[in-house]
């Protein structure tokens, strides 16, 4: 999918501060260089490669990030439960577990979200139109890239994988879900069990501790 510099709109507010706006995904970007590193998404451009196993980014901080997985650096701290990350912007998306705030709402229903990204999803539910249909059976998505993983199941294509077990999925969510299995666990207080996941975790106390009473 060919895209240039041409695919934007750009806005005046009444500051007179430019936008751009995205025509493919409709995103709405402060700069110029934002506009252009927003467009890599869509191309696919990842200039910036690792010298330890190739892998591709699209610009220099993430591929800074990735570096940190291969020396095990995380020197991103959560001062709540000591979890450590290899960026600054996974230890804020973390923080929510703690707070419960979802700062980022639907424009049409309300529904919160702990990220932006999460919205624009979800947004997908309310569109009217769905421009993007599968070539092979003729399911159709509001965004692009919702119709390029989809397609991923007709071609069998799995280009993330876990740095753990080397399991590979269709999805790069799907795949960071799954690597957490490896590194995450989550104790219950009231036996020696451990859990992968938080959700999990409150399932088993629900079950097995509701009707025990709470010590003294």
């Amino acid at each position: 999918m060919k895209i240039d510099n041409k695919r934007a709109r750009t806005h005046k507010s009444s500051s007179e501060k430019t936008s751009f706006s995205c025509e493919v995904c409709g995103k709405v970007l402060a700069s110029k260089w934002t506009f252009e590193k927003h467009l890599q998404i869509h191309t696919g451009e990842r200039p910036h490669q690792c010298d330890e196993c190739d892998k591709r980014f699209s610009c220099q901080s993430h591929l800074d990030a990735h570096m940190r997985t291969h020396i095990g650096e995380r020197p991103y701290k959560c001062n709540k439960c000591d979890r450590r990350f290899f960026n600054h912007q996974h230890l804020e998306l973390h923080q929510v577990v703690h707070t419960g705030e979802k700062p980022y709402s639907c424009p049409v229903c309300g529904k919160g979200f702990t990220r932006q990204s999460s919205v624009v999803k979800h947004s997908g539910i309310h569109a009217e139109k769905k421009p993007y249909v599968c070539s092979e059976c003729g399911k159709s998505y509001c965004q692009y890239a919702s119709l390029v993983v989809h397609q991923r199941l007709h071609s069998g294509e799995k280009p993330f994988v876990c740095k753990y077990c080397d399991q590979a999925f269709p999805c790069k969510d799907t795949m960071l879900n799954h690597q957490g299995t490896h590194t995450r666990s989550f104790p219950c207080a009231k036996c020696d069990k451990c859990f992968i996941t938080r959700s999990r975790l409150l399932k088993h106390k629900q079950k097995v501790h509701a009707k025990e009473p709470n010590p003294a």
